[in-house]
């Protein structure tokens, strides 16, 4: 573990370790999430359907949604879209 004197830093400082935190405490909830998802599937639906489904099935998780972005541009649409932004008159 890493010991930093608590004075010593400044409130960005305080900031960074903040996000840091939580974003090793999601991870971990993550990890907890998707292994009682994958009990819940082995051990009460796997046995009784005939056809093998995907524990995904059961439940899906906000983190395994599909993002809400639009496709990539390609170049040529970039430069078209950047001449129309920013050489409108």
């Amino acid at each position: 573990m890493l010991h930093i004197d608590p004075f010593a830093l400044s409130m960005w400082d305080w900031w960074v370790c903040y996000q840091i935190y939580w974003r090793n405490e999601h991870v971990k909830q993550q990890g907890s999430w998707e292994r009682a998802r994958m009990i819940a599937f082995q051990a009460r639906l796997a046995p009784h359907v005939k056809t093998p489904k995907k524990a995904t099935d059961l439940i899906e998780f906000d983190w395994e949604k599909k993002s809400k972005r639009g496709k990539a541009l390609s170049k040529a649409e970039f430069y078209k879209l950047k001449e129309k932004l920013f050489n409108a008159k």
